[in-house]
């Protein structure tokens, strides 16, 4: 398995995205679980029958804020993580936005849409900033 390599600057970068993105994926998911219909209604959005997809996401993302715990401490050993919320986020907000079009998407929708777009870019930029070559101010974790 290939070492990832980052700047010091992004692993304290990496570990603040983690720090932030796992307690509110951890307390989002949460409350998703437990009362999917709440969540959901401050979106506009009407789960109906979809009310255990609902709770299914909010598993998921229990899921990725317990693994963003352990990314914390080492971004480096979890860099691929960086690609999967980047991927995951940009979906979700596609799928937001996509929504808000079809529908009247309340503000608080639009401000979610939005913060999905900026964590995506900043997760596949901190990404991005991992190589495969040793450079000067880049700590590597095998």
């Amino acid at each position: 398995m290939p070492a990832f390599l980052l700047s010091i600057d992004r692993i304290a970068l990496s570990r603040l995205v983690f720090g932030v993105f796992s307690p509110c994926a951890i307390l989002i998911g949460l409350a998703m679980a437990i009362s999917p219909e709440t969540v959901w209604n401050l979106l506009g959005v009407q789960p109906g029958n979809a009310a255990l997809v609902a709770i299914l996401y909010g598993c998921v993302l229990l899921g990725v804020g317990a693994v963003s715990l352990a990314a914390m401490r080492n971004p480096c050993r979890h860099a691929t993580l960086l690609l999967f919320i980047g991927v995951y986020k940009s979906a979700a907000g596609v799928l937001l936005a996509v929504y808000g079009l079809q529908q009247v998407l309340p503000v608080v929708g639009w401000v979610i849409a939005v913060a999905y777009f900026l964590m995506a870019l900043l997760c596949l930029w901190l990404y991005a900033g991992f190589t495969g070559q040793t450079t000067a101010g880049a700590i590597g974790h095998a």
